[in-house]
């Protein structure tokens, strides 16, 4: 009997022990702050990534870094406040990256950067030499059919502002178009930067075209599909947009309508993708890991392709549209 009672403790002691594992598991809060809410890119990424969260039943706050740094520390400091669980940053101003990182760092808050490293902090986004070897080479094809391989300027509508990993998405644009034997020169090559102001990039631009009369062989690499919208509006107003070739980057809602709009019969020829309609499914991936306390990778990286006229129903059906029902 006395066997029977202790194994009968036992028992219990066992199952109160289960129990107390048992209990329901802290909910997770994340962090979001958003590089901007001002485009269909950006809306797509944070859409993408409160979908995920509640998919997992976790917390998400979302805020607005509006494309400055100050906010985004101001940001960082709001996000702390609230006793967030891990956080996702999509800053554009490189420059306050550490200062961000420290904060973070000091909550002991793991940190995943979203295109634009911060140090520390998991990577997640463009392969920067990729993207920007790869628009120059398709745009290097273009140019032996079209032009038999002859160009008399590059021009690269870049973004100091987002650091020196960020700027080979178009400074290997030259790179890429000497792959395909086009020759190119430093001194034809032109940056023209506008730290982020579109309007101001359409304007220098058109300023370019000006200076260069005589141009027209012209291959473009933009940052992104914004520059590269307003670059090709300044090449129609001067009437030369066969005078210009444009590879951007990014292949968003700015790029897909307009080239559906023209069916293809444009001389802005492609725009390599980054899927921001995906990232909010591939952060939480990584976060997944994270939250498991599995192993995950410092750097991870978005798999690119130049969308273009060829391919752009396979990547964005005209009846589904990634960006139809954003808010």
């Amino acid at each position: 009997m006395r066997k029977v009672l202790a194994v009968f403790a036992m028992v219990l002691l066992a199952m109160g022990t289960l129990g107390a594992q048992a209990k329901p598991a802290k909910k997770i809060k994340i962090g979001f702050a958003n590089i901007n809410e001002r485009s269909a890119f950006t809306k797509m990424v944070r859409n993408g990534i409160e979908t995920e969260a509640k998919k997992r039943g976790w917390d998400i706050i979302c805020l607005d870094n509006a494309s400055d740094g100050a906010t985004a520390v101001r940001n960082a400091d709001d996000l702390i406040t609230q006793k967030i669980d891990y956080m996702i940053e999509f800053n554009v101003d490189g420059s306050v990256a550490p200062v961000i990182m420290e904060k973070f760092n000091a909550a002991k808050i793991p940190v995943i950067a979203v295109d634009i490293p911060h140090p520390g902090a998991v990577y997640f986004g463009a392969d920067n030499v990729r993207a920007g070897t790869l628009g120059g080479e398709f745009a290097g094809d273009w140019i032996n059919k079209n032009w038999k391989g002859q160009v008399d300027n590059v021009v690269l509508l870049a973004q100091a502002m987002s650091g020196a990993t960020v700027a080979p998405r178009v400074h290997k644009f030259p790179d890429g178009l000497r792959n395909k034997g086009i020759k190119v020169t430093d001194k034809q090559i032109t940056v023209l930067d506008t730290s982020g102001d579109v309007a101001k990039m359409q304007q220098m631009f058109s300023d370019f075209l000006m200076a260069h009369p005589a141009s027209t062989h012209i291959a473009v690499a933009s940052m992104n599909d914004l520059y590269a919208n307003g670059a090709y509006s300044a090449a129609e107003i001067a009437g030369r947009t066969n005078e210009v070739v444009i590879v951007s980057q990014n292949s968003a809602r700015e790029f897909v309508e307009a080239l559906y709009a023209k069916q293809g019969k444009t001389n802005w020829i492609a725009s390599i993708g980054f899927f921001p309609n995906r990232y909010g499914e591939w952060i939480f991936q990584i976060l997944d890991k994270m939250v498991a306390g599995q192993k995950v990778e410092p750097n991870n990286y978005i798999g690119h392709e130049a969308v273009s006229w060829d391919n752009i129903k396979k990547y964005y059906p005209l009846d589904n549209l990634p960006w139809s029902n954003l808010k």
